[in-house]
């Protein structure tokens, strides 16, 4: 079933909470903005596990340039969830304005049905256009409210004028991550009175695990002396498909 990010996206919950609970398939990633529930991989020894089924397959290069497929499994998706909320001050509704086949999307609906929220989605068909994310965030309720960004989305928000700045500054927080944000964007966001958290993390650890410099809750952090970071904890991938024990 593809889904892009918008509207759509509602047909994916259902999709999402059987593949969490293990009841339905493991979600593919097939091709930019689609994420497909088909009958699943063929996966490995060591690949799944009933009691805490794979849910999500999601490409990433990481450092080295080489795509791999993370396997996600439901009790990493559901931790790094609960400690998003713990740090953020509690359940919200989350408007989604990233694509699904990326983990900080994907996220933002697995914090959705563990609260039993329904996320509203800007639709990013298009490209992504600062009136359309003002008027998603219109639709959000009265409900704290969250949302996650890259910075290149952060930018372009403070470029569009007052509404904008003025919307995002609604936010309970606003987590930006993807890519290291530069000093001058995250002091202008502050200036404009918004709640930005910076996140740092990957595929392989369910998104973001360090929140404005600090672990979340369970995850490990150490830095050897040649400057190496080793990230642990619930959030941790199973593994990489077809990795051969990589």
């Amino acid at each position: 079933m593809p889904v892009t990010t918008g509207p759509a996206v509602r047909e994916l919950m259902p999709v999402l909470s059987a593949a969490l609970s293990g009841a339905g398939p493991v979600l593919l990633p097939d091709g930019p903005g689609d994420l497909r529930g088909p009958d699943g991989p063929a996966l490995g020894p060591g690949e799944n596990d009933a009691e805490d089924p794979t849910v999500a397959l999601l490409s990433t290069s990481g450092s080295s340039g080489r795509s791999k497929r993370v396997l996600l499994q439901a009790s990493a998706l559901l931790a790094s969830a609960s400690a998003t909320h713990d740090r953020l001050g509690g359940p919200g509704r989350w408007l989604l304005a990233l694509p699904v086949h990326h983990v900080a999307g994907l996220q933002v609906l697995v914090r959705s049905l563990v609260t039993g929220t329904t996320p509203v989605a800007v639709d990013l068909a298009g490209g992504f256009r600062p009136a359309e994310f003002v008027e998603a965030a219109g639709r959000l309720g009265r409900a704290r409210r969250y949302t996650a960004l890259v910075p290149t989305q952060l930018g372009r928000l403070l470029d569009a004028g007052d509404e904008a700045a003025a919307t995002l500054a609604g936010f309970d927080a606003v987590l930006v991550g993807g890519a290291a944000t530069p000093d001058p964007l995250l002091r202008r966001a502050r200036e404009a009175g918004v709640r930005i958290v910076t996140s740092y993390g990957m595929t392989e650890t369910c998104g973001g695990c360090v929140y404005d410099g600090l672990p979340l809750q369970g995850v490990t952090l150490t830095l050897d002396d040649d400057g190496r970071i080793s990230l642990g904890g619930p959030v941790v991938a199973r593994g990489y498909h077809r990795a051969d024990g990589a």
